[in-house]
Order: C-alpha cells, then sequence, then structure tokens
C-alpha cells in the first residue's frame, strides 16, 4: 500500500534513513545488500558491492524489511560507483510504499474458472492465473468493480471444490483502462477447512513441480 500521508512519509525516512542503517539496494538486474554511509537533505551515499552499477539517473528501490513486510523507497541514482569509490550517490527518496508479507504462498497456474456476481446472474468463464489459500488472480473481458461479491466455481485436477465466495480486492496494473481484458485479484471469503486443505495441496503439488 502507499504512503499518501505527507507526515507518516516524513517520519519513515526519518526513521530508516540513518547512517550504517543496512537494506537491500534493488536495481533493475539485481538486489545485494548495502549500507548507508551517510544521509542528508539532498543525497544519501550508499556502499556498492559492483564498481560499475547502478548508472547515473537509474531509478532504483530501497528495502526495509521487518518481521511483517518491508517499506520500499524509490530512488534516482545521482553518481554510479567508480573501480576506487564503491558507493553509489542517491536522491532523497521519491515515492515511499509499504508491503506486507503474504500469509499464504502464491503459485502461477493454468485453469479455468466459472464467475458470477453474487447477487445473481449467469456464470462466466474466466482464467486463473494464480492461487493460493487466501485468493487468485483472474482474467475476465469484463471489469468486476471492488465492492461487489462473487461466487466462483473452481475445480482443480482430482478435486471438485465447493462454491467458493471472494471479495475483489486490487485491480493489477495488468490492467490498462477500459480494455479488456482485466485482471483482479480477489480474496477468498469464508473457507472450510476441507477447502483451505485442498488448495494448499494443489499448491504444493504445484511448488514441488517446479523444484529441480
Amino acid at each position: 500500500m502507499r504512503v499518501q500521508d505527507e507526515e507518516a512519509r516524513k517520519l519513515i525516512l526519518e526513521s530508516y534513513l540513518e547512517e550504517n542503517a543496512l537494506f537491500m539496494l534493488k536495481t533493475d538486474r539485481q538486489t545485494f545488500l548495502s549500507r548507508i554511509l551517510s544521509a542528508s537533505e539532498d543525497e544519501i551515499v550508499v556502499s556498492s558491492p559492483t564498481a560499475d552499477y547502478p548508472l547515473p539517473d537509474m531509478t532504483v528501490e530501497m528495502h526495509f524489511h521487518d518481521e511483517w513486510g518491508w517499506y520500499s523507497l524509490k530512488s534516482i541514482v545521482t553518481a554510479a560507483p567508480d573501480f576506487d569509490r564503491p558507493r553509489v550517490s542517491l536522491s532523497r527518496p521519491v515515492s515511499t510504499e509499504r508491503f506486507l508479507h503474504r500469509k499464504y504462498t502464491r503459485v502461477a497456474v493454468d485453469l479455468e474458472v466459472q464467475y458470477r456476481l453474487l447477487d445473481g446472474g449467469d456464470f462466466t468463464a474466466a482464467k486463473v492465473y494464480d492461487l493460493s489459500v487466501g485468493g487468485v488472480l483472474i482474467q475476465t473481458e469484463e471489469r468486476i468493480e471492488l465492492d461487489q461479491k462473487v461466487e466462483l466455481k473452481l475445480s482443480l485436477p482430482d478435486t471438485e471444490l465447493p462454491p467458493l465466495v471472494a471479495v475483489p480486492c486490487q485491480e493489477k496494473s495488468e490492467t490498462i483502462d477500459d480494455t479488456p481484458p482485466f485482471y483482479t485479484g480477489c480474496e477468498f471469503v469464508g473457507l472450510s477447512r476441507d477447502t483451505m486443505d485442498a488448495i494448499r495441496h494443489y499448491v504444493w503439488q504445484q511448488l514441488k513441480a517446479g523444484l529441480p
């Protein structure tokens, strides 16, 4: 979730952007552990294991983790490291976002689902792009409003699940304006223990299948 309140954003910056603070520096190519060497009103100087990357004017992210999630602070590289100076100069963060750890493991899937609004109507086919015990990401040809509960008929290999109730909670960035398809993340509501176990078993199977 994006931190909208300016005062809250300032408090976050003040608490994390201190000399010797450790964080994960994420570029478009890699993520590595870094340390704040100095911080001023104009720039932040951090350590770097590379001698020629990241490049000036690149956007990078500073990730500060805790047990519940992490803050992502976007910044701009103002000076790249060199052979004699393995450090990077960054602008003060231009935006701040908060991310929470997922309670349930999510896997990419290629499944079909039938859905309809909970207040009635016909079932319509949709695609499932990822699945967890907590929810599902579906692709539809019509937009699902975030204040509408939906009923889902989802079948797993060798398992027929009872009808599921879900609450749309986020329209994904893959959705472009009003042009279909639409990608909506939905959170399951009131799952029985048997249904949770069935989904968890399927997720585990997919995870094991992906292991080398």
